[in-house]
């Protein structure tokens, strides 16, 4: 009788440690991504004092290399430049990353505690985006340290949780140079499906069967269900966007970054049929339009930059 209790007993208590166990990997696991947690304790901005050079401090869902989706890209061309012409601090803080540092920008996990209060007391202002905003919200609130968000859902939601939110429109500070690359112009392209325009898009390429037209899923879904026409080639995302700009003739985007990517190339921009029509019919139009996309690429100085995120941060 004792035996079987004993037996019975160690059942129940294996079992117990297996639901806990289970029940603590799968709340490390959602705890990646804290709901509204701040990363630093109360009273934190007794603390804070803003170094100089200035310190910037990314609270980001995703970074380089783990991920290279376009807020990844964005957010590492930024700090190249801050890094690399404003002589800047830069940090990033994520849930997870499989490295501690990426091309020079040092990455901190959120567990990292010691370490990201040292960043944060030092820091000029937070830059965040994605869906870890809240929990840079209310960082940003103990830390009493202005918070940069770039679109405006992210700025209604942080700024119900910290009175620090600066609403900016991220620069497009692109190094054109990369994306020179050589095209056949065979299609007329829409770079990410995801785009407002998509919709048009499909319609005008039901509009000209007689052209070839390339749709690019974005960095989040595969493919969605398209309105059938035969003169549309479908493509997953491409890790690589010059994959998309070498067989890209004309570019159908309103987002400035494709547009200065393509641009490197002399790929110009329409968005209506008559546009279309005369660059694929006029060549001397369609080589005018080339060079002027080649001449529009946006350089801004060190000084501009560094003005524009002062005047943010204060």
């Amino acid at each position: 009788m004792l035996y079987d209790s004993i037996v019975v007993l160690a059942i129940v208590l294996g079992i117990g440690i297996i639901l806990y166990v289970r029940k603590k990997v799968k709340f490390n696991h959602e705890r990646l991504v804290p709901f509204r947690e701040p990363l630093v304790p109360t009273g934190f901005w007794k603390v804070c004092q803003r170094a100089n050079p200035p310190v910037i401090v990314w609270i980001i869902r995703h970074y380089m290399p783990d991920r290279r989706g376009p807020p990844e890209l964005m957010a590492h061309e930024l700090n190249k430049y801050f890094v690399e012409a404003l002589g800047w601090k830069v940090f990033i803080i994520i849930p997870h990353s499989t490295v501690k540092n990426y091309n020079g920008v040092p990455v901190l996990q959120f567990y990292q505690k010691t370490e990201i209060e040292s960043v944060l007391s030092k820091a000029h202002c937070i830059i965040s985006q994605g869906d870890v905003i809240e929990t840079a919200a209310v960082t940003a609130q103990r830390s009493k340290i202005p918070l940069v968000v770039f679109d405006k859902a992210a700025e209604s939601k942080a700024e119900k949780l910290c009175k620090y939110v600066r609403l900016g429109k991220a620069p497009s500070l692109i190094d054109w140079r990369r994306y020179i690359t050589h095209t056949d112009r065979r299609y007329i392209t829409l770079p990410n499906m995801n785009e407002k325009v998509s919709k048009d898009f499909f319609e005008i390429a039901a509009a000209l069967p007689e052209y070839e037209f390339l749709a690019v899923a974005d960095f989040y879904e595969r493919p969605f269900e398209s309105p059938k026409s035969s003169n549309v080639t479908l493509w997953n995302y491409q890790s690589d966007i010059r994959v998309v700009y070498n067989v890209t003739g004309i570019l159908f985007s309103r987002e400035e970054r494709y547009q200065l990517e393509a641009g490197a190339s002399g790929i110009p921009v329409a968005h209506d049929l008559e546009t279309i029509r005369k660059l694929k019919t006029d060549s001397l139009f369609y080589k005018k339009a080339s060079e002027e996309v080649k001449n529009a690429k946006v350089e801004r100085s060190a000084e501009e930059f560094k003005v524009w995120i002062e005047e943010l941060a204060r």
